[in-house]
């Protein structure tokens, strides 16, 4: 089995400070393998769900699900863009902030794209 590259990299640090160092948060640790094994659990679940479906619909019924869950288009903003955007974000798919992203960024002028990277690299990679 490929070993994770969180768990490569934690293998190299003897101490909480050489973990800290190189940025992993042990103290959130707990939280974070109760969530995926929350999540492992749910995807059990939906696997169970779609096991009596005929093979042939389950891709579609998948596909009904996402589509359902998406956020969809962004609502029109009236005054608070930056607001409304963070909020229609919160809801995106991965797919929908990545497709939103690379065409607005594609849509700006030169400087704004340019300011839009220093913003970007100064937040790090998020």
């Amino acid at each position: 089995m490929p070993q994770h590259s969180t768990a490569r990299a934690l293998a190299g640090c003897q101490s909480a400070s050489d973990a800290a160092r190189a940025g992993f948060d042990l103290a959130a640790w707990p939280g974070d393998l109760d969530r995926a094994l929350r999540l492992e659990l749910a995807a059990r679940r939906v696997l169970a769900a779609l096991a009596p479906c005929p093979p042939a619909d389950r891709l579609a019924l998948v596909e009904f699900c996402l589509d359902a869950l998406r956020a969809g288009a962004p609502i029109p903003a009236f005054g608070r863009v930056m607001a409304e955007a963070r909020h229609w974000a919160e809801f995106a798919s991965r797919a929908e902030l990545k497709a939103y992203a690379a065409a607005c960024f594609s849509r700006l002028g030169a400087a704004d794209q340019a300011a839009f990277l220093r913003f970007a690299d100064e937040r790090g990679a998020a």
